[in-house]
């Protein structure tokens, strides 16, 4: 019998289906997982200039993955949860439709001003909404939304650009320890009613709008649960469950976490806690990570390479890898200068001595987070791209002193098909 025939036997042996929507740096990614958290279905599109994001780019490439999904899936879909890029918005109207561009998580601009004052004191990502606002003339309070992305493409899907979860909401000011939005928004001309309701991650938030459903051949029933951002997603596809069980998630950024019983936050070094199961997820986000090995060789020549480097013996190259200028963690320094020199005249020897440079500054956010009061760390388990370099594996390894593993599922992806599946769980109606 043809391995296809055997599958859709498989999954017609199943209830429910769950879906994760992903949407990264580099492109949008599918999975769908059974109630066994079997992945059932993959799928990805990748963005051909990565920078040049928009909200139509952004809903073609989720529509196009969940209506090329099997009929045999699609019939038994029945819950959805949305992860994106922590601090990537835009501006919409009541309606969704956009005021502005989206500007992306990565998109720094370290001189702008707000009515002349200086904003080193919020976050990235709020700084963004106040330069989307004086970007639009006569904006009208009463119907302009803060939509982030993940919630862009729940709103297209649902109807409703009012909702949002505390993961995407946090970096934009939300105090998930109170429930509720702080009063010093207000202070910068932010409206309650241009802030989203934000619900809990894994809430069931809305059923699919039956034309949308038409649209895409999705079943009516679906339903659409309350996502979180790619790294919250990616840490959520490892499975950690236990204090001091910690997550570098290794993508364009290199983003580190440890599972803690108390929240830790310090501006200083851009160290921040969010919930995560009813407990709280301590980290930081450097600027360095794997852009900057794409930045000056492809996947065939770092595969190549990576054969040859010797990690007994180390370059002695101290570099910072930065691709610009700004750090936010472990050093907060917007004008911190990346260092890339000497370059040696061996290929093989830069390469190593980025990675080395890399995982040094794993190290030390680690170190930063327990100076900070973190729990001590079991161990490391690793996601995204990088995860499967065995010789950065091992220089990461020999830097930590203890053991660095590669996690079974490192999709955000599927991170985000598990808190569908937890909707279905949680057995609550759409709010």
């Amino acid at each position: 019998m043809p391995f296809a025939k055997v599958n859709e036997i498989l999954i017609m042996q199943k209830n429910n289906l769950y879906a994760g929507l992903d949407l990264g740096t580099s492109g949008i990614r599918l999975c769908v997982i059974d109630a066994d958290k079997n992945v059932i279905n993959q799928s990805r599109i990748d963005y051909s200039a990565p920078q040049q994001q928009t909200a139509t780019l952004w809903w073609h490439h989720s529509g196009s993955l969940l209506k090329a999904l099997p009929e045999i899936i699609k019939k038994q879909l029945r819950y959805l949860a949305i992860d994106g890029t922590s601090g990537s918005l835009l501006l919409t109207d009541s309606n969704g439709e956009p005021y502005t561009k989206p500007l992306l998580y990565n998109n720094h601009d370290t001189k702008f001003q707000w009515h002349g004052q200086t904003l080193s004191e919020l976050s990235d990502t709020f700084v963004r909404v106040l330069r989307l606002l004086e970007s639009v003339d006569n904006l009208n309070p009463q119907t302009m939304r803060i939509v982030t992305q993940a919630d862009y493409i729940k709103g297209k899907l649902t109807g409703q650009f009012t909702l949002s979860d505390e993961n995407n909401c946090f970096k934009l000011g939300y105090d998930s320890l109170n429930q509720q939005w702080p009063a010093w928004i207000a202070d910068y001309g932010i409206t309650q009613t241009m802030l989203p309701n934000v619900v809990t991650t894994g809430n069931v938030v809305a059923h699919i709008e039956r034309s949308q459903a038409i649209a895409l051949g999705l079943p009516t029933e679906l339903q659409l649960v309350a996502g979180t951002t790619d790294s919250i997603a990616a840490v959520m596809a490892t499975g950690i469950d236990t204090i001091g069980n910690a997550v570098t998630s290794l993508g364009s950024t290199l983003v580190l976490k440890i599972l803690a019983d108390r929240p830790i936050t310090d501006l200083n070094y851009g160290v921040y806690s969010q919930p995560y199961q009813g407990r709280w997820l301590v980290g930081g986000a450097s600027n360095c990570g794997g852009q900057i090995l794409r930045q000056f060789f492809d996947a065939q020549t770092m595969h190549a390479l990576s054969a040859q480097i010797s990690i007994q013996q180390p370059t002695g190259l101290h570099y910072y890898p930065l691709t610009s200028i700004g750090e936010r963690f472990p050093i907060n320094d917007p004008h911190k200068q990346p260092k890339l020199s000497p370059r040696p005249k061996s290929d093989v020897v830069f390469f190593q001595a980025l990675l080395e440079s890399l995982s040094a500054v794993e190290q030390l956010g680690y170190q930063r987070l327990q100076q900070l009061g973190a729990p001590a760390i079991t161990h490391v388990i690793s996601v995204g791209g990088g995860s499967y370099n065995q010789p950065w594996l091992q220089l990461r390894q020999q830097g930590l002193g203890l053991p660095v593993i590669t996690a079974r599922y490192t999709e955000a992806a599927y991170g985000s098909a598990l808190l569908a599946l937890q909707g279905d769980q949680l057995k609550e109606d759409p709010v």
